[in-house]
């Protein structure tokens, strides 16, 4: 056989094998059963809840008190301390309300000489600075400089008195930093503005409550212009607004004026700010009682909470602090209400002791030889006490209300 005809023998099966598979695949296709498919199931995560929209967050408003004065013993001998004050005054305020200690310097016996000589005694200043917080203290330290020094200051900007005293001012401050650079420095109830303003009648007098606005207005520029200069060398401002009115002594509601005051005097401060280009804090200074200076019968009573909330917290945060300051001289207070030694009682304090906590002042032996000395320790502790627990009762109801707005 040829080979030619043995290839077209293999083509031949070839085209048989190819025919059979023609054949088995249509037989496969013929007996198939097409299985429906579904498509495929796309599942989808569920749409995200929207978030609530997040709360402004609360200013957080820095809270301080002296560091001596109302924890410390100045006045007293050590052996007299009173043991409420270190027992459970300083853990409450230190641990659980985390407030700060704050410098406070008076002039005492100094200030008018100091003011005469254009000179602040610096160096007795830093060893008061040394025996109170220490050499490293770190934070706030006042000046409490008053009298005469705020009256040249608020004689003007134009008057030469005014430039004179901010200049003495000024270079305590530079001294001091030089000398304290950890510490904030700045004076006491500066800036400030008058309670009363001028009415066209010589028996009647505006309040920031009624006053026209023009005469609002030329009273800021002019307090504004007296203390610019001297607040642009300051580390913070301090606007000072003690309660000195009682509204249970008026007939009428007095919370406006109380009110509007200390918010303008706290905008004083802001526009100081701005105009110098700063960005000092502000503090607003609160104590417990009305300080001499409003009427004798109601000098030393506790101020109500709600009014000083209402009348005092509230306009300041209002008008934007950066934080309240407590003060107060419980130990000084106890002193010269029942002085150790044969110093003149102070009949104010001791009458406000009497008042606030309903004791018989007759029955109390201020003067020494009234009584032995143990019974006048006794009142003298029992005094820094319980103003201790009235001083610590006002700062927690202020550090309540001031952290949960």
């Amino acid at each position: 056989m040829s080979l030619y005809e043995e290839i077209k023998i293999i083509i031949g099966e070839l085209d048989n094998l190819k025919n059979k598979l023609f054949s088995i695949n249509e037989k496969i296709l013929e007996s198939e059963q097409t299985i429906p498919v579904e498509p495929p199931v796309i599942v989808c995560p569920p749409e995200p809840e929207p978030k609530p929209e997040p709360e402004p967050e609360k200013p957080k408003y820095e809270m301080y008190m002296p560091a001596h004065e109302v924890l410390t013993n100045v006045y007293l001998n050590p052996s007299e301390r009173n043991v409420f004050t270190k027992g459970k005054f300083d853990p409450v305020l230190d641990q659980k309300l985390n407030i700060k200690k704050y410098f406070i310097y008076y002039p005492s016996g100094v200030s008018a000489s100091e003011f005469k000589s254009g000179k602040i005694d610096t160096d007795k200043i830093a060893q008061k600075v040394i025996e109170q917080v220490g050499e490293n203290f770190e934070g706030i330290g006042m000046l409490d400089y008053e009298s005469e020094w705020f009256a040249a200051l608020d004689k003007g900007i134009d008057n030469k008195e005014n430039n004179h005293i901010t200049e003495v001012m000024i270079q305590a401050i530079h001294e001091l930093k030089k000398r304290f650079p950890k510490i904030k420095w700045g004076y006491y109830d500066i800036p400030k503005m008058p309670y009363w303003l001028p009415h066209p009648s010589p028996t009647n007098s505006y309040t920031w409550g009624n006053a026209p606005e023009e005469l609002k207005e030329q009273t800021m520029s002019f307090y504004h212009d007296a203390y610019a200069r001297l607040l642009k060398e300051c580390d913070y401002m301090n606007v000072s607004r003690y309660h000195r009115y009682d509204p249970a002594a008026h007939t009428q509601d007095i919370s406006l004026r109380e009110y509007e005051w200390r918010k303008k005097c706290t905008e004083l401060a802001h526009r100081i700010n701005k105009t110098n280009g700063t960005n000092l804090p502000i503090y607003a200074m609160y104590h417990k009682a009305y300080p001499v200076g409003g009427k004798a019968e109601f000098t030393g009573k506790l101020v109500q909470t709600d009014f000083m909330i209402d009348t005092l917290v509230k306009p300041n945060i209002e008008a934007g602090v950066a934080g309240f300051m407590y003060w107060d001289a419980i130990h000084y207070y106890a002193w010269t209400a029942l002085p150790t030694n044969n110093t003149t009682p102070n009949y104010t304090a001791g009458n406000a002791f009497c008042k606030n906590y309903n004791y018989d002042y007759s029955t109390i032996p201020w003067k020494m030889g009234q009584g032995p000395e143990s019974e006048r320790k006794m009142w003298r502790d029992k005094n820094v006490e319980l103003s201790s627990q009235s001083a610590l009762s006002i700062i927690v109801e202020v550090h309540k209300y001031v952290n949960n707005l």
